[in-house]
């Protein structure tokens, strides 16, 4: 594990705390952590269908909303974390309980965060590197005191209360279990192989895929100048919101077979709320959220990730998966659409 601030260095957790996984072990797919449906041969969903609408049955009540390559999770007023979608290694069953201040799901991993800063992680624990076991789950830190998670591929970091960084997991491609040192940070955002956030001026601070090869298109490092409000680190680009609600995106625009605008296709108006980047290397979209709540979202499209946005506003909350997206209405409704191979959208409560 890596952390940014020096002189603390907690033990991990011992191995085989996570929870049971399923007895399915699925192969790694060579290009990463992919989106869960579409292309290799499965059928993704549009669950808005024409109308723009995206309501999936009785709904259950959440105050937060994130999303992973292909499982979502719900946090609701009690605290209490509902997970839907990909469940292969056991990561869509969540500690029970409430009192958790966060939860982010990553690929075949998620992790939460209680009300006293205790790191909980569950999901892919099976020892093998080889199959995307790389002490995402059992190096979680063994220490109290952080106020957010951000989980990734196969790494995961955490802010602690004093701005500080931690990472654990995989540190492959330039460092994505490496952190910048240094206090005061904000806005947590964990993508495909890289994570960014905020320093104590705004500026956005990034790691991970940085080495030159083929996983790196500058989504960690072609960073434009701030001050921003928020981060969000992608697939292969990232995204931030300055103070005017303008969206400045960098990463892929080479024009190749993984480009699917998801920086050149970025909106150019202001006035927007939040950002979300989406798309586990593979894939790649982006949705924000305007002042009425409306939906705007930009990139791939081949599950009506972009398309079958909800066309209607009022929605307070906007999370991007791997080839879907989830919103959150007023109500503390969830509406999900896009990419639908193991239910990341008709399972969504």
């Amino acid at each position: 594990m890596h952390k940014a601030a020096p002189h603390r260095s907690p033990s991990p957790a011992p191995r085989g705390v996570a929870l049971a996984s399923s007895a399915v072990v699925l192969l790694l797919i060579a290009l990463g952590c992919g989106g869960g449906g579409g292309d290799d041969g499965t059928t993704g969903t549009d669950a808005c269908g024409d109308s723009g609408t995206c309501d999936t049955g009785p709904v259950a009540t959440f105050s937060s909303l994130s999303a992973g390559s292909s499982l979502a999770c719900g946090l609701d007023d009690d605290g209490a974390i509902t997970c839907w979608g990909h469940g292969n290694y056991g990561q869509d069953l969540a500690p029970g309980g409430g009192g958790h201040t966060s939860v982010s799901p990553g690929a075949y991993h998620a992790c939460a965060t209680d009300s006293a800063g205790v790191v909980d992680c569950w999901g892919l624990d099976n020892g093998e590197a080889g199959q995307g076991d790389y002490g995402q789950v059992t190096d979680a830190p063994a220490a109290e005191g952080f106020q957010q998670v951000a989980s990734g591929c196969y790494h995961a970091c955490a802010l602690d209360d004093t701005g500080a960084i931690w990472c654990w997991g995989n540190d492959d491609d330039g460092g994505w279990s490496t952190p910048p040192d240094g206090d005061g940070h904000s806005g947590l955002s964990a993508g495909w192989g890289h994570s960014c956030a905020l320093d104590t001026a705004g500026e956005v601070v990034c790691w991970g895929v940085s080495d030159g090869g083929g996983n790196d298109h500058g989504q960690a490092t072609d960073i434009p100048a701030g001050p921003f409000v928020a981060v969000a680190a992608g697939g292969l680009h990232s995204c931030a919101l300055t103070s005017t609600g303008g969206i400045q995106c960098w990463g892929i625009q080479d024009g190749s077979s993984f480009d699917y605008g998801q920086v050149t296709d970025t909106p150019t108006a202001e006035g927007f709320i939040a950002v979300a980047a989406g798309g586990f290397h593979n894939c790649g979209h982006s949705c924000a959220l305007d002042a009425d709540g409306g939906i705007v979202c930009w990139g791939r499209d081949n599950l009506g990730q972009v398309s079958g946005a909800p066309a209607d506003s009022g929605h307070v909350a906007i999370a991007t998966g791997g080839d879907f997206s989830c919103a959150l209405s007023a109500e503390g409704h969830v509406r999900c659409w896009g990419g639908d191979a193991v239910g990341q959208v008709s399972d969504a409560p």
